[in-house]
């Protein structure tokens, strides 16, 4: 999860042309993952529809409170780690397609 966190946050980086104007972008990005974290917290129900444990954040963050909980089931788990997998094969290649783009790097 550490990987997804650090692609997201080094994109929208790369995609600022100051210091400051990265800062305000990643601001919403922290937020977004608080508030996910604190949707998850007040999730009543025991059983979830297997396929919103794909959603990167928030099916990770799902799968933490279950297996702190309930215990996590082998498809829940697969479903899971294949959308953490997905989302960050999909934003490491758009990160090498930015750090191959001069117009990107050199801010043009």
């Amino acid at each position: 999860m550490i990987l997804l966190y650090v692609s997201v946050i080094a994109l929208v980086s790369i995609l600022a042309k100051t210091s400051k104007e990265a800062t305000s972008y990643v601001t919403p990005m922290y937020l977004l993952v608080i508030v996910v974290g604190m949707v998850s917290m007040y999730n009543t129900k025991d059983t979830m529809a297997e396929y919103l444990y794909a959603v990167p954040f928030y099916g990770n963050t799902l799968a933490i409170q279950k297996i702190f909980t309930s215990g996590l089931t082998i498809n829940e788990f697969v479903f899971a780690v294949g959308g953490l997998g997905l989302a960050i094969v999909i934003l490491v290649w758009l990160l090498t397609k930015a750090f191959d783009s001069e117009k990107v790097m050199f801010n043009a």
